[in-house]
């Protein structure tokens, strides 16, 4: 797939992702390659919390344990985001806590291997609002 393809049309606020790095990496949720790329942490919107349906909220032992990982093994699977055309950023579709472990190493001054610095690797959601 090439990146030239994902341009994202919304005005001022066009997406080319030709100007990130990719890789592929395995996708948790679909369970096969995607393309990843290397999204800047502060471009990406979550809203501080986890949408995902539980019932005690992420538990911070699960974060704990992706920074310790991040830290060792460096990030092995991407996150999920959806680019947000009128706000003008990328909004955080899965992977809060993985999410919440990079902000952490980030904030903690840790070298991730495979990674690079402020960013985290990303893939595009491409599935309708029942998928999410």
């Amino acid at each position: 797939m090439s990146a030239k393809l994902k341009v994202v049309k919304g005005g001022k606020n066009m997406l080319n992702l030709s100007q990130y790095k990719r890789k592929n990496m395995k996708c948790p949720f679909k369970e096969e390659k995607v393309v990843a790329y290397a999204i800047p942490v502060d471009r990406i919107y979550h809203g501080g919390h986890n949408p995902a349906r539980r019932k005690k909220g992420t538990q911070q032992s699960n974060v704990s344990q992706l920074l310790t990982s991040l830290s060792t093994v460096g990030q092995d699977e991407p996150v999920c985001v959806e680019w947000n055309t009128s706000m003008g950023r990328f909004d955080l579709v899965f992977g809060f806590n993985r999410i919440r472990a990079i902000g952490m190493a980030i904030n903690m001054g840790y070298q991730i291997p495979n990674g690079l610095d402020g960013h985290i690797w990303a893939y595009m959601f491409t599935g309708s609002v029942a998928d999410r």
